[in-house]
């Protein structure tokens, strides 16, 4: 019987803070290997950490193709009025 491939982690393109069991849990959206961006799903940070011990969550986080400070030191929308969420490392 042929073996189905495992899916791998490429990069932790977002993360937030969602409900779970009455306590606060972080996901965070991970881009596959081999898989488009719209592929893109929203996981448990803790069951990311113990499934792939290696894939490094406190990264830069990725937004379009470019990391998080290069997006933000680079805004040139020009609008103060707009707040901007700044991504804390996350602790896990």
């Amino acid at each position: 019987m042929p073996q189905t491939p495992t899916l791998q982690p490429q990069a932790t393109m977002d993360r937030r803070i969602v409900k779970r069991k009455n306590q606060a849990a972080t996901q965070v959206l991970i881009h596959w290997k081999g898989l488009s961006l719209a592929d893109a799903t929203w996981e448990y940070a803790e069951e990311i950490a113990a499934h792939f011990p290696n894939f490094n969550l406190e990264d830069k986080v990725v937004l379009m193709g470019e990391d998080l400070l290069h997006a933000l030191t680079n805004n040139a929308t020009g609008d103060e009025d707009e707040e901007q969420a700044i991504t804390e490392p996350m602790e896990i």
